[in-house]
């Protein structure tokens, strides 16, 4: 009845595995390592992410309260996602603007207020650890989606024929796939290999993310 992607079931067993493994060696040691120097950098601990009953928000709110909240947000958020496909198609049919282009430029913009808002409002509260795993959390569990893609479509979504790998053939879904893999695999390095100077307040790995994703949207505008 449904034809899907075996990739796609991939990256959903991927995924349920990788957040097992994350819960099972969050408390090792080998994976919690600071720096001394950078003691306030560190980020809230486990047992003080946990210790939420004395917030301000939820100190006079109840679970379901909160539970409410977020579905509404959520809905409300999945409404404005279709609105904005719809208004981005549009818009960038008017200007002319290639699908790739504008895809991973505005609205790539936009539909990450979510995880702006909450990136640095969880620094400002000293949660490193939460804006990461919302970032990287988010760029992860989007690969999931494919499966559901597959089932609404009918059909595998990432197969089709490529045809030659040149630059202007090239498929924006490729290019974009590619430009994601460097862009995260940079942070991925840097995690191993922390940035030890600064220009401009950015280390090297966030340099190297401006030159990628400006290479990225000069390689969309050259596909046809």
């Amino acid at each position: 009845m449904f034809q899907i992607n075996p990739m796609s079931i991939t990256i959903v067993v991927v995924w349920i595995g990788g957040i097992f493994l994350i819960n099972k060696v969050r408390m090792n040691p080998a994976f919690n390592v600071t720096s001394d120097s950078k003691e306030k950098l560190r980020g809230r601990k486990h047992h003080e992410r946990r210790a939420v009953e004395n917030h301000v928000f939820f100190a006079n709110k109840s679970t379901l309260h909160v539970v409410i909240i977020f579905l509404i947000a959520s809905i409300a958020t999945l409404i404005s996602g279709v609105l904005l496909e719809e208004t981005g198609t549009k818009i960038a049919d008017t200007l002319h603007i290639g699908s790739g282009l504008f895809a991973a430029t505005a609205i790539a913009l936009v539909t990450s207020l979510p995880e702006i808002s909450t990136g640095l409002e969880s620094i400002f509260i000293g949660d490193n650890h939460l804006a990461i795993a919302d970032i990287m959390g988010g760029n992860a569990v989007m690969l999931v989606i494919f499966l559901m893609a597959d089932l609404v479509a009918g059909q595998p979504v990432l197969s089709y024929d490529l045809g030659l790998p040149t630059l202007t053939s090239l498929h924006t879904d490729v290019l974009l796939a590619v430009l994601s893999i460097v862009m995260m695999g940079i942070y991925a390095i840097a995690f191993i290999r922390p940035p030890q100077f600064r220009i401009l307040r950015m280390g090297w790995d966030s340099i190297c993310q401006i030159i990628v994703y400006i290479a990225g949207m000069i390689g969309f505008n050259m596909i046809k």
